[in-house]
C-alpha cells in the first residue's frame, strides 16, 4: 500500500522526471538497426521499454545493461534472428515499431501481447507494410494483434496515405525506411495525427546519422516525409526527461498559489511536442519560463487558473493533465481534437 499525504501549502523544488518512453524506445531500436554499438543515457526503465529491451534480446541484440546507461550493439541494418516469438505487453510503440522492423529480415516472427493489446488496432500499418513488401498475417481478429510476419525485406518506394489512427503508424514506417531498397516516401492526404510525434522520429533519425525530408504546406501541416536508402550511425544519446510525466508536476505547481517546479533537461528546444503542454498552462495564466536546458513553472501571481480552449493534437498525451486543471479553472474549457485517446492505453 502506498500513502499519500496531502500538499501542506506551497512548494518550490527541482525535479527531473524519468527519461521520455517515446525517445528511449525509438533510440533503442535505432541503435539496433545501426552500424556498431551506441550508448543510450539516461533511459527510461518501465514496463513499456523493458518490453521493447527484451525483445531485441530475443532478436539477438547485444546490450549492455548499466540501469539507466544502455550499450546497444548494432548490425548495420539487419537482424541476428530469423525467427522469434515476441511478447509485448500493452506496449504500442514497440509493437508498431517491431512490426516493421521484422519485416527487413527473412524469417518467420510471431509479434503478440497482452489482452488490451489483442483490441489496440494495428491495421492501417499492415496494410501499408503489405504495399511495399511485407508478408504479414493476422493469427487472431482481422485488424489486431496477434500478427505473424514472414519476413523477406521491404522495398520501400513511394505511398500515399489517409489520416491514420496513430502517428506510430507512420513511426514505424519511417524508422525502418533507410534500409528499405528503395528507401520511403510517404506523402500525406490530409493532417497527420499527432504531427510531432512524426517529427520528433525525423529529429532522431538525425541524431543517429540519417536526415529524414520534411515537407509542410503553408499552414504548417507535415504534408511528405521521405528518407533515402542509408545506416545509422552508432551514436552517445542522451534520452530528455519525459515530458509527458514532467506534465503532472507542472500541472501541480500551477494549481497550488505560491508553487514553482523547475525540470532540468527539459528546455526551450526540446524535440517532444509534449513540452508544449506548458504553454497550455501559460494560456491559462500560469508563470512559465523556458531556458536552454530548463523549464520552470509557477502558480498564477492571484493563484487562480482560467478555462482554456485548445486545439490539443499536438500534446495528446499531457492533455490528460490539462483536463484535470480543467475542472478547478475559473470558467469552462474545452479541449479538442484527442479522439485518438480511444486507441491508447486506456479510453
Amino acid at each position: 500500500m502506498l500513502e499519500v499525504e496531502p500538499l501542506g501549502g506551497a512548494f518550490s523544488v527541482t525535479h527531473r522526471p524519468p527519461g521520455s518512453k517515446s525517445l528511449t524506445n525509438r533510440a533503442l531500436l535505432l541503435a539496433a538497426l545501426a552500424e556498431d554499438q551506441s550508448t543510450i543515457r539516461h533511459a527510461l526503465r518501465a514496463d513499456d521499454t523493458e518490453v521493447m529491451l527484451s525483445a531485441l534480446r530475443t532478436l539477438g541484440f547485444a546490450i549492455e545493461d548499466e540501469g539507466a546507461c544502455l550499450r546497444v550493439t548494432g548490425q548495420a541494418g539487419s537482424i541476428p534472428s530469423h525467427g522469434a516469438e515476441l511478447f509485448l505487453g500493452n506496449a504500442g510503440t514497440a509493437t508498431r515499431s517491431l512490426t516493421a522492423a521484422v519485416c527487413l529480415e527473412h524469417g518467420t516472427f510471431v509479434l503478440d501481447g497482452v489482452p488490451r493489446m489483442r483490441k489496440r488496432p494495428i491495421g492501417e500499418l499492415v496494410e501499408a507494410l503489405k504495399e511495399i513488401g511485407g508478408n504479414i498475417s493476422y493469427l487472431g481478429e482481422p485488424g489486431f494483434p496477434p500478427l505473424q510476419v514472414r519476413g523477406a525485406g521491404l522495398t520501400g518506394g513511394t505511398g500515399r496515405l489517409m489520416p491514420t489512427l496513430s502517428s506510430q503508424f507512420i513511426t514505424a514506417r519511417l524508422s525502418a525506411g533507410p534500409c528499405m531498397e528503395r528507401g520511403l516516401r510517404i506523402e500525406f492526404d490530409g493532417p497527420v495525427t499527432s504531427q510531432p510525434y512524426v517529427e520528433l522520429t525525423a529529429a532522431i533519425m538525425a541524431d543517429f546519422g540519417v536526415e529524414a525530408e520534411t515537407t509542410y504546406d503553408d499552414a504548417g501541416r507535415l504534408t511528405a516525409v521521405a528518407v533515402e536508402p542509408g545506416r545509422y550511425a552508432a551514436t552517445d544519446y542522451t534520452v530528455e526527461p519525459d515530458a509527458g510525466s514532467a506534465s503532472y508536476f507542472q500541472a501541480v505547481a500551477a494549481a497550488v498559489p505560491g508553487a514553482s517546479v523547475t525540470i532540468p533537461g527539459l528546455g526551450a528546444d526540446s524535440v517532444q511536442g509534449e513540452a508544449a503542454f506548458v504553454e497550455a498552462l501559460a494560456q491559462m495564466g500560469a508563470v512559465v519560463r523556458r531556458g536552454d536546458d530548463a523549464t520552470t513553472v509557477s502558480a498564477p501571481a492571484d493563484g487562480v487558473l482560467r478555462g482554456i480552449d485548445i486545439d490539443a493534437d499536438p500534446i495528446t498525451d499531457s492533455a490528460m493533465s490539462l483536463a484535470t486543471l480543467a475542472a478547478i479553472a475559473d470558467g469552462p474549457s474545452a479541449i479538442r481534437n484527442v479522439g485518438n485517446w480511444r486507441v491508447k492505453e486506456t479510453d
